[in-house]
């Protein structure tokens, strides 16, 4: 028992100062929320704009922006507010900052 107790008094690892505020590259690829607001530009929002928008994102972004879409599809929302309370836990995924090297950008995609 003591043992237990003993462990889970633990002092939590030190985080670099600065780490989750650190500012993103400018050349960074998009981020899933970047992506979205990329679908956002699309008239009409056709599979073939989006395919652009997705071209440059790194694939972790990508897929939680597509699952964001496709709820909002799925549940017939036509606007931000329809999208934030029926696909939160999608919105939520890709609002989440991820921790980690940062992805190698592909050099054929120019950043607007």
């Amino acid at each position: 028992m003591s043992m237990l107790l003993t462990l889970a008094c633990q002092p939590k690892p030190v985080v670099v100062p600065g780490y989750f505020t650190a500012q993103r590259p400018a050349n960074a690829p998009p981020t899933c929320e970047e992506t979205l607001a990329c679908y956002a530009r699309c008239e009409p929002l056709v599979e073939e704009c989006m395919m652009r928008c997705d071209q440059c994102g790194v694939s972790r972004d990508v897929a939680r922006a597509r699952a964001v879409s496709n709820c909002a599809a799925i549940k017939g929302c036509t606007d931000p507010v329809c999208t934030e309370q029926q696909c939160a836990p999608e919105l939520a995924a890709c609002q989440a900052r991820h921790v980690g090297g940062p992805p190698v950008m592909d050099t054929f995609c120019p950043k607007p």
